[in-house]
């Protein structure tokens, strides 16, 4: 595995969890929340091994946030994460505002 491929997974599990349904899954079971904390913990040991130290110590901050349970914070520090990403994977990336970021996986409803 590379450092790509562990952000892309990172990536797919923030997706996973802003998902309405999986959020009712989480909320009604104590077996899918079990497993959402493995998935958690494998991919945040792929992190460690690869991440930049600015992408692990965000890691850290995401993951205890997304614990707490409060959605704010938790996208707040991922798109963050997202810039640590994109710097560690292209250090001359101009993109360098949060906001941006989070625009970039937040959806309209209508």
């Amino acid at each position: 595995m590379d450092k790509t491929q562990a952000y892309c997974d990172l990536l797919k599990l923030f997706s996973k969890m802003l998902d309405p349904q999986e959020q009712t899954k989480l909320n009604k079971s104590k077996q899918a929340k079990k497993k959402l904390g493995v998935e958690m913990a494998l991919i945040g040991m792929n992190i460690s091994l690869l991440g930049s130290d600015e992408v692990v110590k965000l890691y850290i901050d995401w993951r205890a946030s997304a614990l707490e349970g409060g959605i704010e914070k938790m996208v707040f520090v991922f798109s963050k994460m997202m810039l640590a990403m994109r710097t560690d994977l292209t250090p001359t990336t101009k993109i360098n505002n949060h906001d941006m970021m989070t625009d970039t996986f937040m959806t309209l409803e209508g």
